[in-house]
């Protein structure tokens, strides 16, 4: 029974006359306190219940299924719940509290902090010398292409296109050289 009001750290006060045996993290109540009879515990099902605190009035809980557009990222057990995450290409709202679609950034743009689980995308416009030819909510603009010592650029690159470049064509190098070396007849 109760004394001064206080029950002992394993016990909850019941209406202020009994102290009422807790059940531990893993059980739930399945016969509630009364003066004439303690709480009354029984463990939960592995994967299929969980009681995460200890209690004098809860039963084990049902373990939550993931909704739409999420994987399980850790299985119930009996002293937690299921934990959910989006799954790839979403992004969890805490506004709407649900996983929605990420922003996907159009071609000339590229994402500056890309989408995960937990953050939606953030694009931005391809600076200069760099460029995007893909919608995507992952992938950042890319630097282009610059031109080697044996390369001719074709075409500039655009916020949306690499630079086109093409091999200098060693055959009319080796032409002009051979030409060069060749001594001038006079007739």
């Amino acid at each position: 029974d109760i004394t001064a009001g206080i029950c002992p750290s394993n016990q909850s006060n019941l209406n202020g006359s009994s102290c009422c045996q807790l059940c531990e993290p893993g059980s739930g109540v399945v016969g509630n306190c009364t003066r004439n009879q303690d709480t009354v515990c029984a463990p939960c099902q592995a994967e299929k219940t969980f009681s995460s605190q200890a209690s004098s009035t809860e039963e084990c809980k049902l373990c939550s299924t993931c909704p739409e557009h999420t994987y399980i990222k850790k299985v119930c057990n009996v002293t937690h719940d299921t934990q959910c995450e989006c799954s790839t290409g979403f992004f969890y709202s805490t506004e709407l509290q649900a996983c929605m679609l990420c922003t996907l950034c159009p071609v000339g743009w590229g994402a500056v902090r890309p989408c995960s689980p937990t953050e939606n995308s953030w694009c931005q416009r391809c600076p200069n010398n760099t460029y995007s030819h893909l919608i995507s909510g992952t992938i950042g603009c890319v630097k282009c292409r610059t031109c080697a010592r044996d390369q001719i650029m074709i075409q500039p690159c655009t916020d949306t296109q690499d630079t086109v470049v093409d091999k200098c064509q060693t055959m009319s190098l080796t032409l002009v050289s051979i030409m060069l070396s060749v001594p001038e007849k006079k007739f």
